[in-house]
């Protein structure tokens, strides 16, 4: 626990750690003796963050409670994410003393995040690299496509995402590949394959080796 002092006739908040738990020595690095009387934005921040603890004294100071995160240093110096709840603290009179807050690390899931955003980077790169024209439908109706499969048709990924594959398909493939699409929809079979012919932009006709799986994750 963290309390923020409220000092002086200027009403402006002093960070200065006034008490704090076992939990958040622990998990700052620092003994009670190196924190007490500190001011925290000086310990724990690079000073172009230290705006963000200025504005939410701020709002502690007019009665406000709410959650931010923050980039702090712990006492070896790693990077680490806290998330904070923050509240007022009043004295008996009902004034604003200063602000009590909870701290959570969130650094192992901000990293996680970061790699699932990178690894999706890559996928993407890799996804609209290859020679091969990838789909994403749902319910038949296309959320996503790669260059290659917009090269093939002609279409753009707006334009591609406001129709059904089957769409594209002429009416003597329509028959059979929709009723595929609703095996698999149904569950009944997890993939198949064919032979099928697209519609292009330029309203000519080309011949495409067609295999659709059932994704084993939903679409994010």
């Amino acid at each position: 626990e963290i309390r923020l002092s409220l000092v002086g006739s200027e009403m402006c908040i002093r960070d200065r750690i006034l008490m704090a738990n076992q939990s958040f020595f622990k998990m700052s690095g620092y003994t009670e003796e190196e924190l007490i009387g500190k001011t925290g934005r000086k310990v724990f921040l690079s000073s172009t963050d230290e705006n963000i603890i200025l504005e939410q004294n701020l709002k502690r100071l007019n009665g406000k409670s709410g959650s931010f995160e923050l980039k702090v240093r712990n006492k070896k110096q790693e990077l680490k994410h806290w998330l904070i709840s923050g509240a007022p603290n009043y004295d008996l009179n009902g004034v604003v003393t200063g602000s009590i807050g909870i701290h959570l690390d969130i650094t192992q899931a901000k990293l996680n995040t970061e790699l699932i955003r990178e690894q999706k980077r890559e996928l993407d790169i890799i996804i609209n690299n290859t020679p091969v024209g990838i789909v994403l439908t749902q319910l038949g109706n296309i959320l996503k496509t790669n260059l290659t499969f917009q090269n093939m048709l002609g279409f753009s990924e707006k334009e591609l995402t406001k129709r059904t594959l089957v769409s594209f398909l002429i009416p003597e493939d329509f028959e059979e590949s929709e009723y595929n699409l609703l095996k698999i929809s149904r569950g009944d079979i997890d993939s198949f394959s064919s032979n099928n012919r697209y519609r292009k932009s330029d309203g000519s006709i080309t011949v495409s080796y067609t295999h659709l799986t059932l994704p084993t994750t939903p679409y994010v």
